[in-house]
């Protein structure tokens, strides 16, 4: 609200960008390991950040934050094995 126009449109895109870079790796993680687990946790957290507050309420923004890092974390690929 009062960050004005220049710097809140890229407030705004950074957002959207950090969204759709979820999506694309929760997307393909789910695909390669037959598991929807990134997916459910893209579903509570994706609308959260990208239309909600990202502070604010306490409990609503502290389990956000929890999941998105649980987000994050599922989506990354094991290393191959040898």
């Amino acid at each position: 609200v009062d960050l004005g126009p220049i710097v809140g449109v890229m407030f705004i895109l950074y957002r959207v960008v950090w969204v759709s870079w979820l999506t694309s790796r929760a997307w393909s993680v789910s695909r390669r390991r037959d598991s929807a687990f990134a997916l459910l946790l893209l579903g509570y957290v994706g609308i959260g950040l990208l239309n909600g507050q990202m502070t604010g309420h306490g409990t609503v923004g502290g389990f956000m934050w929890l999941y998105l890092g649980l987000a994050m974390t599922a989506c990354r690929m094991p290393a191959a094995r040898r």
